[in-house]
């Protein structure tokens, strides 16, 4: 029997496997929103000064993963900012 529009190919319902997802990173957004380390930051920084990046620019970030590179791109005064991971 093929799976309905509603489920997976895991025959697992989307709208619960949502709600899963939701209650896995909601209970972790305390670990998304701590500030890096310090040598850690360094070098976020560092990575963010070697894009050269000057106002105005579009940034795109691919694997952007949690969004750590994003304060320090933002930083620099994009005029857009796309992430993607």
């Amino acid at each position: 029997m093929a799976p309905s529009r509603d489920s997976e190919p895991d025959g697992r319902n989307r709208p619960d496997a949502q709600a899963m997802q939701r209650r896995y990173f909601d209970a972790l957004v305390d670990v998304f929103a701590a500030e890096p380390p310090p040598d850690v930051a360094a070098r976020l920084s560092r990575i963010v000064e070697l894009a050269q990046l000057a106002a105005g620019m579009r940034v795109l970030d691919v694997g952007s993963g949690a969004g750590a590179l994003l304060p320090f791109v933002l930083a620099h005064s994009p005029s857009r900012v796309v992430a993607c991971d």
